[in-house]
């Protein structure tokens, strides 16, 4: 569906082709059920932890999709803990050689 937007990027074309707008829509459909989806995820690990909160869904999801990398959070201690501009973090990385 999207190569015929790309190939002719006139829209009311494209719109005439059969079946383009219920294509459409399907995907837009698809496209809200899935960001419903994320938002209630993002959600629960909100209630999990209420720091989350303060982060923005993209911050959330930064962090989340490193789970074993102590580095990714950082950069964002400040907007989950006020009074904290800066980590100094020393010792074996979480995820290492010995860790089973």
């Amino acid at each position: 569906t999207m190569r015929k937007f790309a190939d002719n990027p006139k829209c009311l074309r494209i719109g005439a082709i059969p079946g383009q707008k219920e294509a459409c829509i399907q995907l837009n459909e698809t496209a809200d059920r899935v960001r419903r989806a994320l938002d209630s995820y993002l959600d629960a690990k909100r209630r999990g932890f209420p720091r989350f909160f303060f982060l923005t869904n993209e911050q959330l999801l930064s962090l989340m999709a490193r789970p074993r990398s102590p580095g990714a959070v950082i950069p964002l201690l400040p907007a989950m803990f006020a009074g904290i501009s800066k980590l100094r973090m020393s010792g074996e990385p979480i995820g290492g050689a010995n860790e089973s």
